[in-house]
Protein backbone atom coordinates (compact mmCIF):
# COMPACT_ATOMS: atom_id res chain seq x y z
CA UNK A 1 0.00 0.00 0.00
CA UNK A 2 1.56 3.22 -1.13
CA UNK A 3 0.68 6.41 0.67
CA UNK A 4 1.04 10.05 -0.31
CA UNK A 5 3.82 10.45 -2.87
CA UNK A 6 4.97 13.94 -3.83
CA UNK A 7 7.52 15.02 -6.42
CA UNK A 8 10.49 17.27 -5.55
CA UNK A 9 13.77 18.47 -7.07
CA UNK A 10 16.81 16.63 -5.71
CA UNK A 11 19.47 19.01 -4.30
CA UNK A 12 21.81 16.02 -3.94
CA UNK A 13 21.95 12.63 -5.59
CA UNK A 14 19.24 10.49 -3.99
CA UNK A 15 19.59 6.71 -4.31
CA UNK A 16 16.47 4.52 -4.35
CA UNK A 17 14.86 3.59 -1.03
CA UNK A 18 16.63 6.24 1.08
CA UNK A 19 15.35 8.72 3.66
CA UNK A 20 15.28 12.34 2.50
CA UNK A 21 14.94 15.65 4.30
CA UNK A 22 13.81 19.11 3.25
CA UNK A 23 16.28 20.89 0.96
CA UNK A 24 17.53 24.47 1.21
CA UNK A 25 14.89 25.77 -1.22
CA UNK A 26 11.17 25.12 -1.08
CA UNK A 27 10.21 22.18 -3.28
CA UNK A 28 13.65 20.58 -2.94
CA UNK A 29 14.86 17.57 -0.96
CA UNK A 30 18.24 16.05 -0.22
CA UNK A 31 19.55 12.86 1.31
CA UNK A 32 18.81 12.72 5.05
CA UNK A 33 21.72 12.39 7.45
CA UNK A 34 22.06 11.09 10.97
CA UNK A 35 19.62 12.83 13.32
CA UNK A 36 17.84 14.75 10.54
CA UNK A 37 14.08 15.19 10.44
CA UNK A 38 12.94 12.73 7.78
CA UNK A 39 10.53 14.17 5.22
CA UNK A 40 9.93 10.84 3.50
CA UNK A 41 11.56 7.96 1.64
CA UNK A 42 12.65 7.95 -2.01
CA UNK A 43 10.98 5.52 -4.37
CA UNK A 44 12.61 2.77 -6.45
CA UNK A 45 14.72 4.96 -8.79
CA UNK A 46 18.21 6.42 -8.25
CA UNK A 47 18.05 10.19 -8.95
CA UNK A 48 20.91 12.56 -9.82
CA UNK A 49 21.23 16.06 -8.38
CA UNK A 50 18.89 18.52 -10.12
CA UNK A 51 16.44 15.86 -11.32
CA UNK A 52 12.94 15.18 -10.04
CA UNK A 53 12.44 12.60 -7.28
CA UNK A 54 9.27 10.96 -5.94
CA UNK A 55 9.08 10.90 -2.13
CA UNK A 56 6.63 8.81 -0.09
CA UNK A 57 5.39 10.56 3.07
CA UNK A 58 3.12 7.94 4.63
CA UNK A 59 1.78 4.43 4.18
CA UNK A 60 3.80 1.27 3.55
CA UNK A 61 7.13 1.94 1.82
CA UNK A 62 10.61 0.49 1.50
CA UNK A 63 14.02 1.59 2.78
CA UNK A 64 17.54 0.24 2.46
CA UNK A 65 19.03 -0.65 5.84
CA UNK A 66 22.33 0.65 7.19
CA UNK A 67 22.36 -1.74 10.18
CA UNK A 68 20.59 -4.80 11.56
CA UNK A 69 16.94 -4.06 12.27
CA UNK A 70 14.18 -6.18 13.81
CA UNK A 71 10.48 -6.27 13.01
CA UNK A 72 8.58 -3.52 14.87
CA UNK A 73 11.69 -1.45 15.62
CA UNK A 74 11.54 2.35 15.28
CA UNK A 75 13.87 3.66 12.57
CA UNK A 76 15.86 6.80 11.84
CA UNK A 77 18.41 7.75 9.19
CA UNK A 78 22.15 7.10 9.14
CA UNK A 79 24.59 9.51 7.42
CA UNK A 80 23.73 7.94 4.03
CA UNK A 81 19.91 8.07 4.36
CA UNK A 82 19.63 4.35 5.17
CA UNK A 83 17.34 2.99 7.89
CA UNK A 84 18.92 2.26 11.26
CA UNK A 85 17.45 1.63 14.73
CA UNK A 86 16.20 4.91 16.25
CA UNK A 87 17.48 5.93 19.67
CA UNK A 88 14.05 7.23 20.67
CA UNK A 89 10.53 7.38 19.31
CA UNK A 90 10.08 7.65 15.56
CA UNK A 91 7.25 7.88 13.05
CA UNK A 92 8.89 5.14 10.98
CA UNK A 93 8.66 1.46 11.95
CA UNK A 94 10.26 -1.63 10.37
CA UNK A 95 7.73 -4.17 9.09
CA UNK A 96 10.48 -6.71 8.33
CA UNK A 97 13.72 -7.73 10.03
CA UNK A 98 16.89 -7.33 7.98
CA UNK A 99 20.61 -6.65 7.88
CA UNK A 100 22.73 -3.89 6.36
CA UNK A 101 22.03 -3.56 2.63
CA UNK A 102 18.61 -5.24 2.74
CA UNK A 103 15.57 -3.34 1.45
CA UNK A 104 12.69 -3.85 3.89
CA UNK A 105 9.08 -2.74 4.22
CA UNK A 106 8.40 0.15 6.60
CA UNK A 107 5.37 1.96 7.98
CA UNK A 108 5.97 5.58 7.06
CA UNK A 109 4.46 8.40 9.13
CA UNK A 110 6.81 11.31 8.66
CA UNK A 111 4.65 13.71 10.68
CA UNK A 112 5.68 11.69 13.74
CA UNK A 113 9.27 11.44 12.53
CA UNK A 114 9.69 15.19 12.15
CA UNK A 115 8.31 15.76 15.65
CA UNK A 116 11.01 13.58 17.18
CA UNK A 117 14.05 14.59 15.15
CA UNK A 118 15.35 17.35 17.43
CA UNK A 119 16.22 15.24 20.46
CA UNK A 120 14.87 11.82 19.58
CA UNK A 121 13.05 11.40 22.88
CA UNK A 122 9.75 13.21 22.44
CA UNK A 123 6.59 11.19 21.92
CA UNK A 124 4.75 12.09 18.72
CA UNK A 125 1.30 13.59 19.18
CA UNK A 126 -1.68 11.35 18.53
CA UNK A 127 -3.67 14.33 17.31
CA UNK A 128 -5.97 14.48 20.32
CA UNK A 129 -5.64 15.23 24.00
CA UNK A 130 -6.69 11.77 25.20
CA UNK A 131 -4.15 10.42 27.69
CA UNK A 132 -2.69 7.03 26.83
CA UNK A 133 -4.82 4.21 28.16
CA UNK A 134 -8.05 6.23 28.34
CA UNK A 135 -9.44 5.12 25.00
CA UNK A 136 -13.13 4.29 25.50
CA UNK A 137 -12.45 2.34 28.70
CA UNK A 138 -15.51 1.99 30.94
CA UNK A 139 -15.42 4.15 34.02
CA UNK A 140 -14.69 2.49 37.35
CA UNK A 141 -17.84 2.04 39.40
CA UNK A 142 -18.34 1.76 43.12
CA UNK A 143 -19.28 -1.62 44.60
CA UNK A 144 -18.35 -3.68 41.55
CA UNK A 145 -21.32 -2.57 39.45
CA UNK A 146 -21.00 -3.10 35.74
CA UNK A 147 -21.59 0.00 33.62
CA UNK A 148 -24.73 -0.24 31.50
CA UNK A 149 -24.95 0.33 27.78
CA UNK A 150 -26.60 3.59 26.71
CA UNK A 151 -30.24 3.24 25.68
CA UNK A 152 -31.83 4.51 22.50
CA UNK A 153 -33.56 7.89 22.93
CA UNK A 154 -37.35 7.89 22.86
CA UNK A 155 -38.82 8.88 19.52
CA UNK A 156 -41.27 11.73 19.27
CA UNK A 157 -43.07 10.40 16.19
CA UNK A 158 -46.54 8.87 16.08
CA UNK A 159 -45.48 5.25 15.67
CA UNK A 160 -47.66 3.28 18.09
CA UNK A 161 -49.38 6.41 19.38
CA UNK A 162 -49.77 10.12 18.85
CA UNK A 163 -47.63 12.75 20.52
CA UNK A 164 -49.96 12.71 23.53
CA UNK A 165 -49.40 8.99 24.14
CA UNK A 166 -52.82 7.88 22.78
CA UNK A 167 -52.97 4.68 20.75
CA UNK A 168 -53.52 5.20 17.03
CA UNK A 169 -56.53 3.41 15.61
CA UNK A 170 -56.38 1.68 12.30
CA UNK A 171 -57.25 3.96 9.39
CA UNK A 172 -59.10 1.06 7.73
CA UNK A 173 -62.03 1.10 10.19
CA UNK A 174 -65.44 1.71 8.70
CA UNK A 175 -64.36 0.96 5.18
Amino acid sequence: MKGNILNFTAETAVPAFRFVKAGEAQGNVKLAGSGDAVLGVSMDVDVNEGNRVDVQHDGIGHVELGADVTYGQALSSDAEGRGIPAEGASGIVALDSGTEGDVVRIKVDCAGSAATASTGDETPSTGDDTPAGDNDAPANTEGGETPTEPTEPETSGTEGGDTNGNENESSNEGA
